[in-house]
């Protein structure tokens, strides 16, 4: 089965739960929020251009997510966990800790930041172009391989990088 929600809106007063065999479809300014939480498990998440969000927690575990120019936020944790991440120009945002495990996560240009900590577990990270990964609070990225190239990845707490291969960095 799956869920468009193009242009739409979804809204709960509580938990929004979402189980979606196949694909979810909120682009288009499609919004999803659900007031105490969310939690969002489908095959793809195209979230191009929408907004899904909560003051409580949001956890989405996903095969494929489209977030180019969307908006993934948590007044509270959010913790994301795909096989591959597309969110050039978007915004992935917690209040709280953030926890992403992305095999293949393309952020060029995007933002990936949490007011407290910070962590990232992924095979290869795309960071260019004014990229920004950041975290209030202390900041980990673990990866095989990193482009950071006219990018940041920035706390004023402790950052810890943990590179397997490549850490790719130039201005």
């Amino acid at each position: 089965s799956a869920l468009t929600n193009q242009g739409g809106r979804l809204r709960s007063g509580g938990v929004l739960t979402l189980r979606i065999a196949q694909a979810l479809d909120n682009s288009l300014e499609g919004v999803l929020s659900g007031t105490g939480g969310l939690d969002i498990r489908a095959l793809a998440l195209d979230n191009r251009s929408g907004s899904i969000g909560s003051k409580g927690a949001v956890d989405i575990d996903v095969s494929r997510l489209e977030n180019d120019d969307g908006d993934l936020l948590s007044e509270g944790r959010l913790k994301l966990t795909a096989e591959r991440a597309n969110s050039v120009r978007g915004r992935i945002a917690a209040r709280g800790d953030l926890h992403a495990s992305v095999t293949a996560f393309n952020q060029a240009g995007g933002e990936l930041s949490s007011e407290g900590a910070l962590m990232l577990e992924a095979d290869s990270l795309d960071n260019r172009s004014g990229g920004l990964v950041s975290a209030d609070g202390n900041l980990t990225v673990s990866a095989r391989r990193i482009d950071n190239r006219a990018g940041e990845i920035a706390s004023p707490g402790q950052v810890t990088l943990d590179v397997a291969e490549q850490l790719d960095n130039r201005g």
